[in-house]
């Protein structure tokens, strides 16, 4: 009897024993009970590259930006840390508009890590700084329907789907680094500078009584939505002459050009508008360009041709990512519209008609963007709990 007790409190100690280093070494592994969160530094950057090691199928672009990101004014980095200093995630909280507008950008978790309140915590943390605090809006981009329980997500913490575009990839041929024919019928875009370009389109709001007493704009004869500049998942506003300025310097400064064209026998107004610049992923170096036309096919082709003769200037380009103008329906439906969203994987007739023009195109793939911002109010308790502004940390 007594060596049956004694067994059986040794099997019970053993258990027990077991139980308590499996937790001794989860908690060391992890990290997670010990973590706490700090701004990154430069020492952070090969634990974050690990990190960001197969984010996005080679599509992640933080690998390249990470050393600019910890530069840049306005952006902060933060990383959530165990008490070896082993990095578990990071966010970046990141401020546009004068600080007026928030983003909450480059989201990731380690995959030893994921689904251990990390990202929770993170985006805890990032509410709660004071550039979060005081702004007037917080913003996020990202792909509609594949991040869906995202987008639920954030609807339910206040967010709200504000407006859609639609996104073409198209990988280029060696062989396709020749001249293309655009035809006569077609106008040709001019690539300007930020300062003519805000000029010119205010120019265009006086021409067009689109200039509020207040000195705000209504950039919608353009394309853009709220005034708002959909330039690379990042929103940049146009809403005054001085934030419009502002934005467009910024982007030139990151190496992003502007073309244009004029309405036809006027001068004085754009008709239509493209932003574009190199972009480095893990996959490669590619092209991204914006384009606004209001509905303009021919406006919308011109100016997909000229970015595509500047990537193929750019001798490392290995494909062009387009963001459509919302104002170019789908015939399905128009995807700008939520409840009318054509979810089919093929592009709209106007790519099909410029990849006809263009056989050296091959390997094309259709998607959409989608941006959900939150007005803050007195009620700022709310948690950002979700996955950031990329849509891809596991809570």
């Amino acid at each position: 009897m007594i060596s049956a007790n004694v067994g059986a409190f040794c099997s019970f100690g053993l258990a027990a024993c077991a139980v308590l280093n499996f937790v001794r070494v989860r908690s060391r592994f992890y990290g997670i009970k010990f973590s706490h969160i700090r701004k990154a530094t430069i020492q952070d950057e090969n634990q974050v590259l690990t990190i960001s090691n197969g984010v996005y199928e080679g599509w992640d672009y933080l690998p390249y930006i990470f050393r600019n990101w910890l530069s840049d004014r306005r952006r902060i980095m933060y990383v959530a840390i165990d008490r070896k200093n082993r990095v578990q995630g990071l966010i970046t909280l990141s401020t546009f508009d004068a600080g007026e507008c928030v983003m909450f950008q480059a989201l990731r978790v380690g995959r030893l890590y994921q689904r251990q309140g990390v990202a929770n915590r993170l985006s805890e943390f990032a509410q709660d700084q004071p550039e979060a605090l005081n702004a007037k809006r917080w913003c996020i981009t990202t792909k509609f329907p594949a991040h869906h329980h995202s987008i639920r997500l954030h609807e339910k913490q206040g967010y709200s789907k504000d407006f859609f575009l639609g996104m073409a990839g198209f990988n280029l041929e060696e062989s396709s680094r020749i001249a293309l024919r655009v035809p006569d019928r077609w106008p040709r875009p001019r690539k300007v500078s930020a300062k003519d370009l805000t000029a010119l389109l205010v120019a265009s709001c006086l021409k067009l009584h689109k200039m509020h007493k207040d000195g705000s704009l209504d950039l919608s004869w353009l394309g853009l939505h709220q005034g708002v500049l959909f330039v690379d998942w990042v929103c940049y506003s146009g809403s005054t002459q001085e934030l419009l300025g502002e934005n467009l310097a910024i982007l030139e400064a990151q190496g992003h050009e502007f073309w244009i064209d004029m309405r036809p026998n006027s001068s004085n107004i754009v008709n239509s508008l493209s932003i574009g610049g190199q972009k480095q992923v893990v996959k490669g170096t590619f092209w991204y360009c914006t384009i606004y036309c209001t509905g303009h096919e021919e406006s919308f082709l011109a100016h997909l041709t000229a970015n595509t003769l500047r990537a193929h200037m750019c001798r490392s380009i290995h494909g062009l990512i387009c963001t459509l103008d919302p104002s170019l329906k789908h015939p399905d439906g128009d995807y700008s519209n939520y409840d009318t969203c054509n979810l089919s994987d093929d592009p709209p007739p106007v790519f099909r008609t410029w990849m006809r023009h263009y056989p050296c195109i091959f390997d094309s793939f259709w998607d959409r963007a989608v941006v959900m911002t939150k007005m803050k109010n007195a009620t700022n308790a709310q948690n950002l709990n979700g996955c950031g502004g990329d849509g891809d940390g596991k809570c």
